[in-house]
């Protein structure tokens, strides 16, 4: 897991990693997140965060303000290591 640990440091450099770096990191689609977490298979990604906002858009066309929900993902780099070594130790078996 040190290793693991050490690389990831060394490529991103901090500790919370977005939603982007872990389609990276696990060589998967936006579409193949998208569906793990609406299928509820959470255990096929590490343990995240998820931090939910609003932002107002404004429909200039139609002269609407409207709220649109965001969710934010946030993965912290040792359960991302820790989950890297789990897996990689049961590929080996």
């Amino acid at each position: 897991m040190e290793t693991i640990l050490a690389e990831l440091l060394k490529k991103y450099k901090k500790y919370l990693l977005s939603r982007k770096e872990i389609l990276e990191i696990l060589n998967i689609s936006s579409s193949t997140f998208n569906n793990i977490i609406t299928t509820n298979h959470l255990y096929k990604l590490p343990p995240f965060r998820t931090v939910s906002y609003s932002k107002k858009s404004f429909y200039q066309h139609k002269g609407v303000t409207k709220d649109k929900n965001y969710e934010l993902y946030q993965f912290n780099i040792y359960d991302v290591a820790e989950f890297l070594s789990e897996k990689e130790a049961n590929s080996g078996k």
